[in-house]
């Protein structure tokens, strides 16, 4: 999406979109300077730039090199080798000196501009104005419309939050009231199998083997006349004598 076909919003007069709102409310978080606000009416990048930067700049090469040139002037060896390291030392110390001046600049621009420059040029983009159109009473307004926003979203997240918990909760205890039915069914079957004297005897195994049919015993006879015993079926003794008959007498 370009600036040039983004629709221009109007903060001023409604409540733009949330992401609009909370750079505005960080805006205004970040403690704005008024009097920079109405003096400068175009934000401007804080860069930290010194008054005669580029004059400095050039005096760090510019300086050292003429101690140089003048000690060649001068034709003795001694005085050029002398002044090599003089003019490195004389160098170092206006670089620093230069670098520590633009740091100290920068940071003061950054507490003056206090993220105004990011903070406008991102929402003129988005909201399709001028960056010198946004100004700090229309920030003013959309961190109000903010605070309100947020108050309605963090109400609606607890609420949801809330009945998500009441859910959880309901499952657990339907979970806890299935696991404890479970538990009750079983240590009633466990009662019933031991009421019913259920020791893992089966009347099957009665069927099974206490009403085998075993083949009778055969009839045990004595030769009344040998007093040998039978063969049994047979009409004779074991000693082959006749029933009644004995051969000794």
């Amino acid at each position: 999406m370009t600036e040039n076909n983004v629709t221009r919003l109007d903060p001023m007069h409604t409540v733009v979109h949330y992401e609009l709102l909370r750079a505005a409310h960080i805006l205004m978080v970040k403690d704005q300077n008024q009097a920079y606000w109405e003096g400068v009416p175009y934000p401007k990048r804080p860069v930290g730039q010194v008054r005669f930067e580029v004059a400095r700049q050039i005096s760090t090469f510019a300086v050292p090199l003429l101690l140089l040139i003048a000690a060649a002037m001068t034709r003795h060896l001694f005085w050029v080798l002398a002044a090599i390291p003089v003019a490195w030392f004389v160098g170092f110390v206006l670089d620093r000196m230069l670098t520590r001046a633009i740091s100290a600049k920068l940071q003061r621009d950054l507490r003056i501009d206090a993220g105004r420059y990011r903070g406008v040029m991102w929402l003129s983009k988005q909201m399709g104005m001028a960056p010198d159109e946004i100004t700090l009473p229309l920030i003013y307004k959309m961190a109000a419309d903010f605070r309100v926003v947020e108050a309605k979203r963090v109400a609606d997240k607890a609420r949801d939050d809330a009945a998500r918990d009441a859910r959880n909760a309901n499952r657990r205890r339907i979970r806890a009231g299935a696991a404890g039915a479970a538990a009750a069914a079983g240590l009633t079957s466990a009662g019933a199998a031991h009421a019913t004297g259920d020791t893992g005897y089966s009347g099957d195994d009665d069927d099974a083997f206490g009403h085998v049919d075993y083949p009778a015993a055969p009839e045990f006879r004595v030769n009344p006349a040998t007093g040998w015993a039978m063969i049994p079926g047979g009409a004779t003794d074991i000693m082959g004598n006749p029933m009644g008959f004995n051969p000794d007498m």
